[in-house]
C-alpha cells in the first residue's frame, strides 16, 4: 500500500492542496497543512512524515527518528511553524511534492533575520473552538491558524475569547504534530474541539494592541519579501532613538521600561529583540514591525524632562525642576491613560513623589484613578480566568462521570485554589445547580 502512495507523490500525483487564508492574520499554520494534506490522501500523518517526506529530506538524523517512531521530530514540532532549519528543510520537500511556492507564508521564514527563535513560538497547540465552528459552518473544512503558536498570544480576537490549551474531554494538552493529528480535534483521545462551553465567561476588555502587530506580521508573510536583517532592526532602533527621545538610549530605557543594558546590547549587535521587545516598541510608537523596519516618520516625541538644572545654596545642592515639562508629562499619562503608579512617575521625572502630590493634586487624583482602575482590571481578568477554569474542570469531571470533590478539582487547577472566597463560591453554586445529576 505504502508503495504506491509512494509511487503517487514521486509522480507529483500529490493534491495542489492550497493553504487557507494566505494574506489574512488567520492564514493556516505549516504544522496544520502537513495534517489537511494526509487527510486529503487518506492517510495518517505519521505515515506521511515517516514513509514520504523524511525519506526526502535525506537527513540521517531524521530517518534515524522515523525508524524509532519519529518523537524526537514531534517533540520539536513548534519549529516547524518558524524560522529555523526544520521549517526550511521541510518547507522545501512540500513545494517540491505539491508544486506549491507559497508555502512559507505558513511558517515565519520571510521575518527569519529579523526575529529570533527565543520567546517566539509555544510548545504546546492553542486553538479557538468558535474558529473551530466557523470553519465548519463557511468552509466545512477546521484548520488551524498560524496566529495560534505565538507564544504572546492567548486570545481570538476575532471570538474575544480565550484560546483553549487542553482537550475538554480528557483533560490533556496537545503538542503542535502528532502521528495522529487531525485539525479541529484532539490529538490524543480524537474528539472534536469545536465545542463551545456555555459557562457564562464575562467578555473580555483586554487591548488587543500587541496582538493586532503579530496579525499584521502573520498577515505580511506572503508579501514581505524584503531583504531585512539585523543590521535594518539595529538602525531602527538607533532612529526612533534620535527622532523620539532625542538621541538618548536612556530616554528609550526610562518611557518604555526596558533595561538600559539591554538596548545598549541591542546596538552593539549582541543580540536581537525578542518579539515582545520589538512589539512593546512598535505598539508605543503606534506603528507595525515593517513600518518598524522601514524607519516610518512617527508623531511622538520624548516627554521626560531634561536632567535638572542644579544650583548650590550654602553649599547644599538643591533641584530645580521644569515644572512645564512635569506638567507635560502628566498630562501625556492622563491622555494616554497609561497605568503608572505616582512612585513610578516620580522616578521617570527624577522627583520625590510628594512634590507630585503637593503641585498636581488633579493631575496626580486622575493618575491615581486610571492606575486603580487597571489593578481592578487585572483582578478582574484573573478571578474571570479562574472562575472559568473551575466551571471548566467541574464539567469536565461530570462528563467522565467522577463527583467534582475538592481533591479532585484541586488536583487539576492547582492545591489550595478552592479555599479562595469566589472561586470556592463557584464551586458550591456549580454543585447546588446540577445537585439533581450528582444526586
Amino acid at each position: 500500500m505504502f508503495d504506491q502512495i509512494y509511487a503517487d507523490f514521486a509522480r507529483s500525483k500529490v493534491y495542489n492542496l492550497e493553504p487557507i487564508g494566505i494574506g489574512t492574520p488567520y492564514v493556516e499554520s505549516f504544522s496544520g497543512y502537513i495534517s489537511r494534506l494526509a487527510i486529503q490522501h487518506s492517510i495518517s500523518t505519521g505515515d506521511l512524515m515517516a514513509k514520504i517526506i523524511t525519506p526526502m529530506l535525506d537527513k540521517r538524523y531524521l530517518v534515524n527518528q522515523a525508524i524509532k517512531g519519529g518523537e524526537g521530530i514531534y517533540k520539536s514540532s513548534s519549529g516547524l511553524n518558524g524560522i529555523g532549519n526544520l521549517a526550511g528543510n521541510f518547507i522545501v520537500a512540500f513545494e517540491k511534492l505539491t508544486c506549491r511556492k507559497d508555502l512559507s507564508a505558513t511558517t515565519l521564514l520571510s521575518w527569519l533575520s529579523v526575529l529570533p527563535s527565543r520567546g517566539l513560538l509555544k510548545k504546546q497547540r492553542a486553538w479557538c473552538s468558535s474558529c473551530y465552528e466557523d470553519d465548519i459552518s463557511n468552509q466545512g473544512i477546521p484548520y488551524e491558524r498560524l496566529i495560534w503558536s505565538f507564544e504572546m498570544v492567548n486570545i481570538c480576537t476575532k471570538h474575544n475569547c480565550y484560546l483553549s490549551f487542553r482537550c475538554p474531554f480528557c483533560n490533556k494538552t496537545n503538542p503542535i504534530l502528532t502521528r495522529k493529528s487531525m485539525p479541529g480535534c484532539c490529538f490524543i483521545c480524537e474528539k472534536w474541539l469545536g465545542v463551545i462551553l456555555n459557562n457564562g465567561a464575562q467578555p473580555i476588555y483586554e487591548n488587543h494592541a500587541s496582538i493586532d502587530i503579530i496579525e499584521d506580521i502573520v498577515a505580511q508573510n506572503n508579501t514581505y519579501r524584503e531583504q531585512k536583517n539585523r543590521e535594518h532592526v539595529i538602525g531602527a532602533i538607533n532612529y526612533y532613538i534620535n527622532e523620539c527621545f532625542e538621541g538618548k538610549s536612556s530616554r528609550m530605557a526610562g518611557e518604555l521600561n526596558i533595561p538600559l543594558s539591554t538596548i545598549a546590547t541591542w546596538l552593539s549587535g549582541g543580540s536581537l529583540p525578542e518579539i515582545k521587545s520589538l512589539i512593546k516598541i512598535c505598539g508605543f510608537l503606534r506603528i507595525n514591525l515593517s513600518e518598524f523596519l522601514n524607519n516610518k516618520e512617527v508623531n511622538y516625541k520624548s516627554k521626560v524632562i531634561k536632567n535638572p538644572i542644579v544650583r548650590t545654596t550654602d553649599s547644599k545642592e538643591r533641584k530645580r525642576h521644569n515644572h512645564q515639562e512635569i506638567n507635560d508629562y502628566l498630562n501625556l499619562v492622563i491622555t494616554d491613560k497609561l497605568p503608572l503608579s505616582i512612585s513610578e512617575i516620580a522616578g521617570k521625572l527624577g522627583c520625590d513623589r510628594k512634590l507630585l502630590s503637593r503641585r498636581y493634586p488633579k493631575e496626580c487624583s486622575e493618575i491615581k484613578g486610571i492606575y486603580n482602575k487597571h489593578l481592578k482590571y487585572m483582578k478582574d481578568r484573573r478571578d474571570v480566568e479562574k472562575l472559568r477554569e473551575v466551571e471548566e474542570v467541574f464539567y469536565q469531571l461530570i462528563r467522565k462521570n467522577e463527583y467534582p470533590s475538592r481533591r479532585k478539582m484541586e488536583k487539576i487547577i492547582g492545591e489550595g485554589v478552592l479555599q479562595e472566597s469566589l472561586l470556592q463560591q463557584k464551586w458550591n453554586s456549580l454543585k447546588e445547580k446540577e445537585s439533581i445529576k450528582l444526586g
